[in-house]
Order: C-alpha cells, then structure tokens, then sequence
C-alpha cells in the first residue's frame, strides 16, 4: 500500500478535535453496555465512546487489548451526551462515531469546555467494515495499523 493512500486512509478515519458527532438514526449497529476493564485507582484511565460493539469491531477491540496491556483503566461506553462532568475523570476519550458512507451522524453530542476538548480523540468510522481497503484488488484488513494509530494518541494525551 502506497504511503500516501494510507495517510489518506487515516486521514479520513481519525480527526483530533471537539465537534458535534451526528450518527443517522438510520445505521444499524451493535448496541454495547457499559464495561469497565482495569484499576479505576489507575493513573491512566480512558472512556471509550462507541455505538458499535467494542468486542466485535476489530480496531476497537485491538485499541482495547493495547491499552488493557498498558495497565490503564478503560470505561467502553455508549454514552449519548459527553460533558464536562464526565471527561475531567479520564486523560484521554476516543469518541468512536460510527456513519455510513455520504452520511453525518446524530446521536453523541460533545459539549466540553475548551480544556476538555483537548482530551478528544475523534474516529469516524465508516461504512460496515471501514478497516478493510483494497490495494490492486486485493482485501488489505487495516485494523491493526489503524488502531496502533489511535493508542499512540492516547499514549500522547496520557503523558501530559
């Protein structure tokens, strides 16, 4: 895979910001609950905002097994507002916002003071299987680079 398409790729899939998130009430996805991994007495602790099932979706499930290892707390939740209130408790928050393809979303909105968005890692994924890309007709499963890409962030928002 040629690097430029890549970054293309990422560039697409990953924005760092605080912004409104829409998902379309019309995209099927696997609801998750609340679940909590790790110390909560950790230094590190991540909430990971998805609509998707965190245990079924590739890259979510890899960024999960990373941080797991790293020994950091993780809260995977399908909250619908994020607050003030709830990040200042976390170092980092990967907003999974899960959209099919030509649409914008509605369901999480973001509403954090200017020092809370900085702890924001935003991740549009889109379309069923938005890791998968194809290089000369051949499946390319992206998953793994994707999510190394995510983890590094929050490795970064984390050491601040």
């Amino acid at each position: 895979m040629k690097t430029s398409h890549f970054i293309k790729v990422i560039h697409r899939l990953i924005l760092i910001s605080a912004v409104m998130i829409v998902t379309s009430p019309n995209c099927t996805s696997i609801q998750i609950t609340d679940k909590e991994i790790g110390d909560k007495n950790s230094l590190n602790k991540v909430l990971i905002v998805s609509e998707k099932d965190g245990f079924k979706d590739p890259v979510i499930s890899k960024i999960i097994d990373m941080l797991k290892k790293d020994g950091d707390y993780l809260l995977i939740s399908k909250l619908k507002n994020i607050n003030d209130n709830i990040t200042k408790k976390y170092g980092a928050v990967v907003i999974v916002n899960s959209v099919k393809q030509g649409q914008k979303g509605r369901s999480v909105k973001v509403f954090l003071s200017e020092q809370e968005q900085k702890k924001i890692i935003l991740f549009n994924a889109v379309g069923p299987e938005y890791w998968k890309s194809n290089v000369n007709k051949t499946e390319v499963d992206n998953s793994g680079k994707i999510a190394n890409t995510i983890v590094a962030k929050v490795r970064l928002l984390l050491s601040r």
